[in-house]
């Protein structure tokens, strides 16, 4: 009696045991090789290869840009759409912490939270300049023009937001790239997305 009770115990203790989670690396480059044309598909080759290479240079250079656009193809990832698109194995290479990871060093880290404040002030800047010269021109002529001022405001708006919107493409882009990879080459899938994530770890 004894010995089937203690049999039970075990048996229940094994099911109840937590699985370990995998344990990703913290910083620094993987040292991935990557086969030659792979970067080619990319819309920001360089940003790819400065990613695996551990080019700090190069990603120091445009530090919330960069940031963005990593930010945009982790969100890609975090997709459940994209998790059909990529198949199982694929998916069980994904951290699930890379988002939340990325987010915390965009609100703590204080070069970045300063660039982040800097940009939204020079986009909101930058898109009333267009309704200001309207205004003025408005003015000196006698006339009152809403639409006019209203179309200049919109139009500086959209311009002074070009610049990230063109990051943003590029990496939606580029996630889909990497999608692709899941699909056709996995092995560089794996190194390239494991760059990223080194990448996010090490800022």
């Amino acid at each position: 009696m004894f010995t089937k009770l203690k049999a039970v115990a075990v048996a229940a203790a094994l099911v109840a045991m937590p699985v370990a989670m995998p344990v990703f690396a913290q910083s620094g480059s993987t040292g991935a090789t990557v086969p030659a044309g792979t970067y080619d598909l990319f819309a920001r080759a360089d940003l790819m290869r400065a990613i695996v290479d551990g080019d700090h240079a190069t990603l120091k250079a445009d530090r919330l840009n960069n940031t963005l656009y990593v930010g945009k193809i982790v969100e890609a990832f975090d997709d459940p759409a994209a998790w059909y698109k990529i198949g199982q194995a694929a998916v069980l290479q994904l951290d699930p912490r890379l988002g939340r990871v990325l987010a915390g060093k965009m609100v703590t880290d204080e070069q970045l939270l300063n660039d982040t404040m800097s940009r939204g002030l020079d986009m909101f800047m930058g898109g009333l300049t267009p309704f200001v010269e309207k205004r003025k021109e408005s003015v000196a002529n006698g006339t009152f023009d809403p639409a006019g001022e209203t179309a200049a405001l919109m139009k500086g708006f959209l311009g002074s937001t070009g610049g990230m919107g063109a990051v943003l493409a590029d990496a939606e882009y580029d996630a889909n790239r990497l999608m692709l990879l899941a699909q056709t080459d996995p092995t560089t899938f794996a190194a390239l997305y494991d760059a990223l994530r080194s990448y996010v770890y090490s800022l």
